[in-house]
């Protein structure tokens, strides 16, 4: 372990909440579905990224999209309009033919949405076959 890497563990032990537990890793680049930590180790990355956010790493086309978004708004509230979204909406609700999309913040919301859908359509469709089942202590967000 660098000195460095022993720094950034101690700061963390410091300065941050933690709510799970964490590997003795710190990452400082990625690249496709490759991650690098401070001391140039490279690790396969079977997560492509957490939650929302399932993008690889270094992607030209992904970060020039985002880089050319970054300047306009990066974010904005689903209170407002935006083009970019409506465009996703449209090109999303084409390809699944399903009509609607549900765009979220949130691993949660993502779930939840996903459950209520999943037992809508199978109480129209199926009525006896709308129990969901889950596994014993599984995570599926912070709600």
């Amino acid at each position: 372990m660098s000195e460095t890497e022993q720094q950034i563990f101690e700061t963390y032990a410091k300065d941050y909440l933690p709510v799970f537990n964490r590997y003795k890793i710190v990452l400082d680049h990625g690249d496709g579905v490759y991650v690098w930590d401070i001391a140039g180790r490279k690790y396969l990355d079977f997560l492509g990224g957490i939650a929302v956010n399932v993008l690889g790493y270094n992607y030209p086309q992904l970060v020039e999209a985002i880089a050319s978004q970054a300047a306009k708004i990066i974010h904005a509230s689903n209170l407002y309009y935006t083009k970019p979204q409506a465009d996703a909406a449209e090109k999303l609700a084409a390809l699944s033919g399903l009509g609607k999309v549900f765009f979220c913040n949130s691993g949660a919301e993502a779930n939840e949405g996903a459950l209520k859908i999943a037992r809508k359509y199978a109480c129209q469709i199926h009525p006896e076959k709308s129990q969901i089942l889950t596994a014993w202590d599984s995570f599926h967000g912070r709600t």
